[in-house]
């Protein structure tokens, strides 16, 4: 795992961890059969779209931190070629536990060069990815202008587009202002010395167990000096956190 790695973007191997972990209790009563990353949209599962989207850019390997329902995730993805990291406590753990437990994994599997770290219950353009993997910066992460209808957690931004501040929805505080204010997609891009050396430990710290990946990625320094906002350029995303996300995945990308 040592050695000269290449330029951003120039043969560096890539590879990925879905958070797919959770409850989805926001979405009941859909979620009470089926977890979140199920949920079908134009015929075909989040966690597959994902899948598939992943494979196009030839992330390998694909590691899915699966936990509530987690057979059936591995029934659905299981003969894709899709690796699976099994959080055992996905109840009383946050996004950031899921994180530790699936780089884990990618770091023991194989010598990768750049990480992409997925929530699993976003709807996207697939071509999203190529604009994250475009981007020169080592470290680069997707976001849209802030808005009422897209509201969830945030970054806000210095001059060059460089993140200054990460913020979940639940530990935003009652000063939250809009302006300079962006919406995270929840697809990163990382250099394995920021996913491995400095997000991998401080996500696995036990006072972290509870925490939203939000939550540590502000406190994680970043080896290349920063993490780039990248726009969307008005790209089609949906994050599916409940009923009126998922109707308007379904308006987005297709029916039932």
């Amino acid at each position: 795992m040592s050695g000269a790695r290449p330029a951003p973007g120039v043969g560096a191997k890539i590879g990925a961890v879905v958070l797919a972990a959770g409850l989805g209790s926001r979405l009941r009563p859909y979620t009470e059969a089926d977890p979140k990353c199920l949920m079908e949209v134009g015929g075909r599962s989040i966690a597959l779209r994902a899948r598939n989207a992943l494979a196009r850019v030839d992330a390998a390997p694909v590691v899915f931190v699966v936990g509530y329902r987690a057979a059936q995730v591995r029934a659905e993805l299981g003969s894709s070629g899709a690796e699976f990291a099994v959080n055992e406590d996905f109840a009383a753990t946050g996004t950031a536990w899921s994180a530790a437990m699936g780089l884990r994994q990618l770091a023991e599997s194989t010598d990768v060069d750049r990480v992409l770290l997925i929530e699993g219950d976003v709807l996207f353009d697939d071509r999203l990815l190529d604009t994250l993997l475009g981007t020169t910066e080592p470290d680069a992460t997707l976001v849209e202008p802030w808005r009422p209808e897209i509201d969830g957690s945030t970054v806000t931004t210095s001059p060059g587009q460089m993140v200054r501040s990460w913020t979940h929805t639940s530990e935003r505080g009652e000063d939250f202002d809009p302006a300079n204010c962006w919406k995270l997609v929840n697809l990163h891009l990382l250099s394995r010395e920021t996913a491995f050396g400095e997000l991998l430990p401080a996500a696995a710290e036990p006072a972290h167990r509870q925490r939203s990946l939000e939550y540590v990625l502000g406190r994680t320094r970043s080896a290349h000096g920063g993490v780039r906002a990248v726009p969307t350029d008005g790209l089609r995303w949906v994050e599916v956190d409940d009923a009126k996300d998922l109707e308007r995945a379904r308006e987005m990308f297709g029916g039932p």
